[in-house]
């Protein structure tokens, strides 16, 4: 059965030259054929409202683009249906949706299919065979196949990459024993795969222990990791409430070592789901852009960003990450159609797998390093720049952002 069903339209205001895209000097001709976006994932419970910031996100985008004319001249228009977060009704919706024409006419150009892990992973065999392109903050390493999913690219977290950085953090202070409590599902399985050759690779001993995905009470796996004495402990929590089932445990324990929650924990509000007394000794790896910054520090594109966001929401109740990913997805697709010169799939693909990255553009999360290619098996995962992500202490959001002390932050921002 259908969940709550939302479309929201974006109109056209006036023009803006954006400074990113292919060398033609005429904007192209405006189509009423509309560019068609579909969100087909959780944002009622679970990682719904995290996901409900990436939603936002690409709104705010919409609303930039369309002023100048939208994607090739192709106004931005959203379908959007909530799957709860239960994977069979997704599979169910998606196939449905892509099984019948937009709306406003034309295909389907974009999707943001699921938000967790698991729920993208029942989803893309649809997606993929309607060569429906789509972009994800995801992070299970199963997502940037190309070979498998040619028409889905990751944006943001890479396991590889920040379980080389916790390791090299854990190593920097001085740990030696490392305790990984992780959860039994997609994205946990894929970090338990990964963070042992990274602990290893620094002379670092790990011991594990997982706990069921869907378990409200992690006690008993808790005390199985204390009862194995580690000097400092990662930790995995993907959907917001399991950020507090976990650290809630911790202190019931009086299990005081030093946690480090990896990407799943800054996915969503840590501070107010774990509760400020559950907290001590807790950092987790994290967006950069998450870590606040005052305005005269902000870029023209994250200035941009925040005029357009204003108009969608102006309650950040997730972290920036979520909203600024939502954007670059669009803006994404839109230097990849300019240099496609083209909305097929295929000419889209194309474009991605080799994009070039102008350096004036309107990216949020990182204007130059991210990108990508058609390299089987990881060609689709993220290639995120040095200093794009960094641990550190869990704080209270504002806008979005956290305000902690700069020197509490590894590696050191700004040196």
């Amino acid at each position: 059965m259908m969940r709550s069903y939302r479309r929201a339209t974006v109109a056209a205001a006036a023009l803006l030259l954006v400074a990113c895209g292919s060398a033609s000097s005429a904007p192209p001709a405006s189509s009423k054929i509309p560019f068609n976006v579909l969100v087909v994932g959780a944002l009622s419970s679970g990682a719904g409202p995290a996901n409900q910031g990436f939603v936002n996100g690409m709104q705010a985008a919409a609303l930039s683009l369309n002023e100048s004319g939208g994607i090739l001249g192709h106004k931005i228009t959203f379908k959007i249906e909530d799957t709860g977060g239960n994977t069979t009704q997704s599979v169910t919706l998606v196939t449905q949706l892509l099984q019948s024409s937009p709306p406003g006419g034309g295909t389907w150009n974009f999707i943001e299919s699921g938000a967790t892990s698991d729920e993208q992973l029942a989803e893309l065999p649809t997606v993929t065979k309607y060569k429906v392109p789509g972009i994800g903050v995801e992070s299970s390493p199963q997502l940037g196949n190309p070979s498998v999913f040619p028409y889905h690219w990751i944006l943001g977290v890479n396991i590889q990459a920040m379980d080389k950085t916790i390791a090299d953090y854990m190593k920097a202070q001085g740990y030696h024993r490392i305790g990984f409590f992780y959860q039994n599902n997609a994205i946990g399985e894929s970090s338990a795969q990964a963070i042992g050759p990274a602990l290893a690779a620094d002379g670092l001993t790990m011991v594990e222990v997982s706990y069921p995905a869907t378990a409200i009470d992690v006690t008993p796996q808790m005390q199985e990791m204390q009862a194995q004495k580690p000097d400092a402990v990662i930790a995995t929590a993907q959907s917001g409430p399991w950020i507090g089932y976990v650290l809630k445990a911790r202190t019931a324990l009086g299990f005081n070592v030093p946690f480090v929650g990896d990407a799943s924990f800054s996915g969503a509000d840590a501070y107010t789901i774990a509760g400020a007394s559950n907290l001590n000794g807790v950092k987790y790896y994290t967006w950069n852009i998450d870590v606040y910054r005052p305005p005269s520090e902000q870029t023209p594109a994250q200035k941009r960003f925040f005029k357009y966001l204003s108009k969608v929401t102006t309650n950040l109740t997730q972290p920036l990450h979520q909203y600024a990913a939502g954007w670059d997805s669009l803006y994404f697709m839109d230097l990849a159609a300019q240099q496609a010169h083209s909305l097929n799939p295929d000419a889209i693909k194309s474009a991605l797998d080799h994009l070039r990255i102008p350096k004036s553009n309107l990216l949020v999360t990182s204007p130059t390093g991210w990108g990508w290619t058609d390299t089987p098996v990881t060609g689709h995962l993220s290639h995120p720049p040095t200093g794009a992500f960094v641990i550190s202490p869990i704080g209270p959001l504002s806008d979005g952002q956290i305000k902690v002390n700069l020197a509490d932050v590894y590696p050191r921002i700004g040196a």
